[in-house]
């Protein structure tokens, strides 16, 4: 039987922006982890010990955790394609300008 039990809550707080006309005020629960311990076998002991922690995530943590919409996630995968995209032909060009063939092979 365990003696102790601890809830781990992580949530995420919406706030009002009048910015994006958004008023969405209050908290978002995006994950709960119940952990047990300090078991013993004693069946007449009904005693234990609760402890709570509330946690708010950081925005990174809240994309790991899958936790926004998703327009927020195909406009980051935007973001970052063209991102990659801009590295590729600038790396392509930098190796294009600094070769050593006289005639480099066409695109």
């Amino acid at each position: 039987v365990p003696r102790t039990v601890e809830l781990d809550i992580r949530y995420y707080e919406r706030g009002y922006s009048p910015r994006l006309k958004l008023d969405q005020q209050g908290k978002k629960l995006v994950s709960i982890d119940v952990v047990f311990g300090d078991y013993n076998d004693d069946m007449t002991d009904s005693t234990y010990d609760l402890q709570l922690s509330f946690r708010p995530l950081n925005y990174v943590e809240l994309i790991v955790a899958f936790a926004f919409d998703a327009g927020v996630f195909v406009v980051l995968f935007l973001i970052i394609a063209m991102v990659s995209i801009i590295l590729a032909i600038s790396l392509y060009l930098v190796m294009r300008a600094t070769t050593l063939l006289e005639n480099p092979p066409r695109l």
